[in-house]
């Protein structure tokens, strides 16, 4: 409870009401998901900066759920604003005034079968440091459960899975070092299979470009756990109906 009151705090200093109405007029469907886009800007003169902030507003037949959505959801946004306000404040006393930026951006990677996938972008520029920092972060959840998805949900810890992947992801990029920990956290499921995203931060000691890497359920199956979770996704169905 006492998480939750900071979360709050955070969004309401921000200007923002917390959203998780609820449903719009129309009935759902029992296990619908509707996710509209809500948006802000900020210009800050004094300080010098510049926010502009997409977030994602979940609608579900269940008001408690979509509550407990959209509270995660908004503490992704308001720990990027607060991260942003920090460095700011930190890199301010080494530069002389400019302009810096703040970029949050999302896109719902899946939104079906109780399961809910969404990436979401924070690009940042601090005045007096060369380029853009990207930064993608993943949100994944079961409206079912009504428990964050972890990859733990997903392959079978038995037969060192995380390892497999790994070596799966090298395959397919040029990327040789990986860093472990933030790659396996930046992932999104859907029909297809499971694609992890590289960002700025997943190569050791080198940055590299945004971009999406897709490992099938094909090939991932030798290490997948049979789960009711993974049964809701295409590939389950199909599986399960031979």
């Amino acid at each position: 409870m006492k998480n939750l009151l900071v979360i709050l705090l955070q969004i309401t200093s921000l200007g923002i009401s917390p959203l998780w109405s609820e449903p719009n007029n129309r009935e759902l469907l029992r296990t619908e998901i509707i996710v509209e886009r809500q948006f802000f800007n900020k210009h800050n003169a004094s300080l010098h900066y510049q926010m502009d902030i997409s977030y994602p507003l979940v609608r579900y037949p269940r008001p408690e759920v979509s509550h407990h959505v959209n509270l995660g959801l908004q503490s992704i946004m308001a720990l990027a604003i607060n991260d942003f306000r920090a460095n700011l404040k930190r890199l301010s006393k080494e530069h002389d005034a400019g302009l810096s930026y703040l970029e949050l951006d999302y896109k719902v990677v899946y939104q079906k079968n109780d399961i809910l996938s969404i990436q979401f972008f924070k690009n940042t520029f601090y005045n007096g440091y060369k380029g853009v920092r990207k930064l993608v972060l993943t949100y994944n959840y079961d409206m079912k459960t009504q428990r964050l998805i972890n990859l733990e949900d997903v392959f079978n810890e038995h037969l060192d899975a995380n390892k497999q992947v790994i070596e799966l992801l090298t395959e397919k990029t040029d990327v040789r070092k990986f860093n472990k920990e933030h790659v396996l956290s930046s992932f999104c499921l859907s029909d297809k299979g499971v694609t992890f995203v590289l960002d700025g931060f997943s190569q050791k000691g080198k940055e590299t470009e945004t971009k999406e890497v897709m490992l099938t359920w094909q090939e991932l199956n030798g290490f997948l756990l049979d789960t009711p979770l993974l049964s809701r996704f295409s590939y389950g169905i199909l599986i399960n109906s031979n």
